[in-house]
Order: C-alpha cells, then sequence, then structure tokens
C-alpha cells in the first residue's frame, strides 16, 4: 500500500472558511427570516458524499487509493440597495482520514455594483465586482506519492494562496437579437510563502481584455463568440532559456489569445444541446521554452423526464501542451505536464414537489487522461449523491 504523510493537524484556512462562511450564510438567514418573501437575497447550497477511486490522480504506477468524501458548497448574495450587493462562495470537500491531505477549500467573499440604462439606441447594461478569496489544497507529488517536498523540507503548501480580484462587464443590447459586450478583469494571487531561497515565487498579477458578441437566431436557438486577451506578470519566477534553465533576474510574463464559440438549440420542449469551441494560444517573453496551447471541446444534454426530474450529461476533450519543448517530469511544478483526455459527466436532479427549492442530486464524472510521460496518465470516476436546495 502507498504510505501518505499526514500532517498534524487541520489547515488553518480550511477551518477559517467554514466559520466564515457560517458567520455569512447565518447573517444572510436571519434578513430572509424577517420577511415572508425577500427579491434581495440568493442562496443556494449543496451537500454530498462520494466516492472517489483517484484523490491525488495518481498512475496506475502509484498503486492509487479509493476515497469517501464529504462535500459542500454555497452561494449566496444579498442586495444593500438597488445597485450595490453583496455575495458569498464556499466549495470545501473533506475526505476520510486515510487521504486527508486531499482535503480542499476555497472562499470567495465580494462586494459588487450594478446599474442599467436605457436610451434611443438600446439598453445598457454595467456590473463590476471586488472579490477577496482563499484556496487551500495540500500539494502531494504526483511523482512520490507523497507530500512534496524541496531539498528534504516539505512543501505541501506550494499552491495554496490567497487573492483579490476586479471583474467589469460592460453590455449593449441594441436590440432583441445580439448583445455585445466587454469585460475588464485583474486578479493578483499571492502564493503560500515558504522562505526556500531556491524554490521560485508563483505569485502574478493577471489582467484580461474579452470582447463578446450573442446572437439569438429565434426562440430556440444562439450563438455565442469571445476573443480575449490575457497578460500574466510573475513576481518572483524566472523566464526559461531553450534548454529549460533559470535565465538570472529574470521575471516570466505571458500574453494569452483566447478564442471561443458555443452554440446552444432547444430541440424540443424537453431537449437543450449545447456545443463549445476554445482555444487558448500562451506565449512567454523569453525563449518560447513555456509557451502553451490548449484546446477544449464540449458537448452538454439536458433532457426534461418530466416536471421536477432533469438529466444534465456532457463530454469536455481538453488537450494542453507545450510546442517548443520535449516532455520532462516536473516534480517542482505539478500543473506544468502535458496531458490531453475526456472528462464524462451526468447528473440526475429531481425537485421535491411538496417543499419548493429543495432537489435530491445524483452525480457521475469519469476522467480519463492520456500524456506522452506514463507519470501524468491517469483514470479517476466519482459518484455522488446528495441535496441542494435554492431560495
Amino acid at each position: 500500500m502507498l504510505h501518505i504523510v499526514q500532517r498534524p493537524s487541520l489547515r488553518h484556512s480550511y477551518c477559517l472558511t467554514l466559520a466564515l462562511s457560517l458567520l455569512i450564510s447565518t447573517s444572510v438567514f436571519s434578513k430572509t427570516a424577517t420577511a415572508k418573501k425577500s427579491d434581495n437575497t440568493k442562496i443556494s447550497m449543496s451537500a454530498h458524499i462520494g466516492h472517489d477511486s483517484n484523490p491525488f490522480r495518481f498512475s496506475n504506477k502509484l498503486n492509487a487509493q479509493s476515497a469517501q468524501y464529504i462535500e459542500a458548497k454555497l452561494k449566496g448574495s444579498y442586495n444593500l440597495t438597488d445597485n450595490f450587493f453583496m455575495y458569498t462562495k464556499l466549495d470545501a470537500r473533506k475526505y476520510d482520514n486515510h487521504t486527508k491531505d486531499a482535503n480542499s477549500s476555497k472562499y470567495t467573499l465580494g462586494v459588487g455594483y450594478k446599474q442599467r440604462f436605457k436610451f434611443s439606441h438600446g439598453k445598457i447594461k454595467l456590473k463590476s465586482k471586488l472579490q477577496y478569496g482563499q484556496r487551500d489544497k495540500t500539494y502531494i507529488s504526483r511523482t512520490t506519492g507523497k507530500i512534496a517536498q524541496w531539498g528534504g523540507v516539505d512543501i505541501g503548501d506550494r499552491y495554496d494562496y490567497t487573492y483579490y480580484g476586479v471583474n467589469t462587464d460592460l453590455s449593449w443590447t441594441p436590440h432583441k437579437k445580439n448583445i455585445f459586450s466587454v469585460n475588464l478583469d485583474y486578479l493578483n494571487r499571492d502564493y503560500e510563502n515558504l522562505a526556500l531561497s531556491t524554490l521560485s515565487n508563483l505569485d502574478y498579477s493577471e489582467y484580461t481584455l474579452g470582447l463578446n458578441w450573442k446572437h439569438k437566431f429565434d426562440k430556440t436557438q444562439s450563438l455565442k463568440a469571445k476573443v480575449a486577451h490575457r497578460f500574466r506578470d510573475y513576481e518572483d519566477y524566472r523566464a526559461h532559456d531553450n534548454n529549460g534553465t533559470d535565465i538570472p533576474n529574470s521575471d516570466l510574463e505571458y500574453n494569452t489569445w483566447i478564442a471561443r464559440l458555443t452554440y446552444s438549440i432547444k430541440a424540443s420542449d424537453d431537449i437543450r444541446l449545447s456545443f463549445l469551441a476554445q482555444f487558448d494560444k500562451r506565449d512567454d517573453n523569453k525563449s518560447g521554452y513555456d509557451n502553451s496551447e490548449k484546446q477544449f471541446a464540449r458537448i452538454g444534454l439536458k433532457y426534461d423526464f418530466s416536471k421536477n426530474s432533469e438529466l444534465d450529461a456532457s463530454v469536455n476533450y481538453t488537450k494542453y501542451d507545450y510546442p517548443n519543448r520535449e516532455q520532462k517530469i516536473n516534480d517542482q511544478d505539478e500543473e506544468l505536464s502535458e496531458e490531453k483526455g475526456f472528462r464524462y459527466k451526468v447528473q440526475y436532479t429531481h425537485s421535491l414537489a411538496n417543499i419548493k427549492g429543495l432537489a435530491l442530486t445524483t452525480a457521475l464524472r469519469y476522467d480519463d487522461i492520456k500524456s506522452d510521460l506514463s507519470i501524468y496518465q491517469y483514470d479517476r470516476s466519482q459518484i455522488s449523491v446528495g441535496t441542494t436546495y435554492k431560495f
């Protein structure tokens, strides 16, 4: 059996996530309870228990262990005025004892502003959000199956980060068939400082400018198109030469171009289909060693069995590679690996007729990932049952 090094205690940020979310949800609940019905408050909660065949995405060589987990999600928003609102998101998963290093949590707290304008040539909608959050997940090396190390020191916190950002969207609807919008986003990630002079810092700032268009052919069909440019600037992460060696006194930068098309159709009163294709091309600021390309495609199906029952299924294909370098094991940065493969998801939802907003769900997900390196090839299945509540 594969031995996973256990951490001495629960992560502080994991506890903080639950505490903050409980506080906020309690506050929102108390406001909701004082009114018969309020359009100012929206809350969505879910709780699931499940089984995960491969929590750490291990290859077959590392004898992946299956585990049970509990997952909780929360989304809530409250309109402070007609224009200002606040919101929160929580996504936390806790595994059973022998795989507890697979635990993860992420929360977001935010405030926002929204405004609508009418004029002779259509409608304009402005929405801007300021958000802050934290993500926590132990870094388990996919080459050793243990908490990742650097120079004999555990670096399990390497991918933990706090973040803040601003998302602004301005849309124009000249008439019912077309919607044009522009989005300008800023994101700053501050990763855990491990105080190791030989280990690069992952902190970065990122700016994204996107142009969007949605066209409604009729009541059943629509097409969305998006083009975007993203600039990422690392604070203390070295760029590389053609051999992958750090360039002294350099800071890595990325320019990424994104193109996406989405087509949706309502085939009948019960069937809705969607098709999405996206291509990302990322270039670094030095030798091109860190250039990458990502291809993504998805086919989705929603089928209404009845007024209270719905099936939601999708098939995703992702291909991610570095065209200017040979693939190699990179134990310092787990995300820098060429991978391609399919993800299949099926979820069945049954709403309870006598309790508005409450539904029972069953979900199945299967990942089949390939790579030129066997250590990055894996398959993973997850099945869960639970409840969701929206009001």
